[in-house]
């Protein structure tokens, strides 16, 4: 949709070597000039030195330490004023203006259940998500939050300042 929607970026999606398959085998002919598959496990150092990393729905299921390891993994290729593009669920979410109804409470609850039960994860607040950025280096500054009550989306952007 990125690609579509911005036909000037130029896109590098990476992933494990066994998505590479199904990338090669369903991604559009047509975008393949403007977006490309790198195989990379993202607790490696990064290879690739750009303008914007997206992470999304990435850390939701992984404890504080591997969260901030994957964050720390970018330092060696971040230039100043690169962006890192968080899209993630925000659990346990504080005092709001908008009042939730319980069964979307109680969704927020179950979910967060679910990840420590997998993953040994949690649905983080806001305050939380900004402390990983903060754990992993200092030199991450948090520039913008937009995080939704209703759906439990969060995307915040993190500007590195080298």
């Amino acid at each position: 949709m990125l690609a579509r929607k911005f036909p000037n970026l130029k896109i590098i999606v990476q992933d494990l070597p066994e998505v590479a398959p199904v990338f090669e085998q369903e991604f559009p002919e047509d975008l393949r000039s403007r977006v490309s598959f790198m195989t990379h496990n993202m607790f490696d150092p990064q290879p690739v030195q750009a303008d914007i990393y997206m992470l999304k729905w990435i850390f939701h299921d992984w404890p504080d330490v591997e969260s901030v390891a994957i964050l720390r993994a970018l330092v060696p290729a971040l230039k100043p004023g690169a962006r890192v593009v968080f899209i993630d669920y925000v659990g346990k979410q504080g005092p709001s203006d908008v009042e939730l109804p319980r069964s979307i409470q109680g969704y927020g609850t179950a979910t967060d259940l679910r990840m420590m039960a997998l993953f040994n994860a949690k649905e983080r607040p806001v305050e939380a998500w900004k402390e990983v950025f903060k754990q992993a280096d200092e030199r991450f500054d948090v520039s913008e939050v937009k995080a939704d009550p209703l759906s439990f989306m969060c995307v915040l952007e993190a500007v590195w300042r080298g």
